[in-house]
């Protein structure tokens, strides 16, 4: 049960390698009328790159996490899934690749993910729409 306090709904974190991905996931949950933040275009010149994800890591609900082994490689992605592995806002794991579970942190060891492998863009887009959208109905939003 959680009630909307946020400017963004979700925090799209992903490696440049998983853009495409990304770019495709952000299409398909703003179709369903979600407010997505992800980096592309989202800063504008003269802003603090820094800053600029910290206040969208503060100002989203959800975490979505695209992981790969590039995102784990990745300081800006680990930093990101650092925040939100802080934070007591939901994370939901989207693995774009198979991954060997002991390079995942241990806080993943109870949170179920999905994979692009076994559902598609459009598909995992409707799981979470439903999701999020039962949960701030349930708040009375």
């Amino acid at each position: 049960m959680r009630k909307r306090k946020n400017e963004h709904q979700i925090f799209l974190s992903y490696s440049q390698k998983d853009s495409h991905t990304a770019n495709q996931l952000v299409n398909a949950l703003e179709k369903r009328g979600l407010k997505v933040w992800y980096d592309k275009g989202k800063l504008r010149i003269g802003d603090s790159f820094l800053r600029g994800i910290e206040k969208a890591l503060e100002q989203s609900d959800y975490f979505i996490l695209l992981l790969s082994p590039e995102y784990l490689k990745s300081q800006w992605t680990n930093f990101e899934m650092g925040v939100a592995l802080t934070r007591k806002n939901p994370i939901f794991p989207i693995f774009t690749q198979k991954l060997d579970p002991k390079l995942l942190p241990p806080l993943f060891s109870n949170v179920h993910g999905i994979s692009v492998k076994d559902h598609s863009i459009e598909e995992i887009a409707s799981m979470l729409s439903k999701k999020i959208k039962r949960e701030y109905s349930a708040a009375g939003e």
